[in-house]
Parts: C-alpha cells; sequence; structure tokens
C-alpha cells in the first residue's frame, strides 16, 4: 500500500486579511470578541488541497468544530489556545476566499 500524496504546499495565510476580517468582527459582535484577546491566523491539514477540502466544509456548515491533541502542542512547543479563542481559517492559497 502506497502511502498518501501530499498535494501542493500551503502558501502563508493573508495576515493583513485575516486582521480587517477580525476587526470587523469584533465591532460586529463585542461580547464575543472581547472573551479572549487571543487571534491566530490558521490554516487545516499540511497541504493546500486538504486546506481547501476542510474549509469548503467549515463553509457548508458541516465541520463546526475542530480540536487538536494537547500533546501536539507540547510536541510543537506552542502554548494551546484558551477558553474563547478565536482562529481565523485561510485557505490552502492563504487566502481568505
Amino acid at each position: 500500500m502506497n502511502a498518501p500524496q501530499a498535494g501542493r504546499p500551503l502558501a502563508a495565510p493573508d495576515q493583513d486579511a485575516a486582521r480587517t476580517l477580525w476587526e470587523q468582527y469584533a465591532q460586529a459582535h463585542p461580547a464575543a470578541a472581547s472573551a479572549s484577546s487571543d487571534v491566530l491566523v490558521d490554516q487545516f491539514g499540511d497541504h493546500a488541497e486538504l486546506a481547501d477540502g476542510v474549509l469548503d466544509l467549515v463553509r457548508a456548515g458541516y465541520k463546526t468544530a475542530t480540536a487538536s491533541l494537547l500533546s501536539e502542542y507540547v510536541w510543537e512547543g506552542e502554548a494551546p489556545p484558551g477558553i474563547g479563542a478565536h482562529t481565523v481559517f485561510c485557505d490552502g492559497d492563504g487566502a481568505l476566499g
């Protein structure tokens, strides 16, 4: 059995567009935005096709939550998100789409 082939690499997320989107969201939903100052800009998966596919599921309303293993944060040397944290997800090309 062959290992799955990853597609094209992820492009860097558009930080400026994500910041603008977050600011618009925070103005429209101040209570939700003030629950946490944590805002991460990220992508799903490890290659562009996977990021696009999962983001399509989010947009269609099929994927409404996400989770990661605490051990992944430890392994990557990152702090896990806090309660009320927000994430802006970009597609595989780094765009908000």
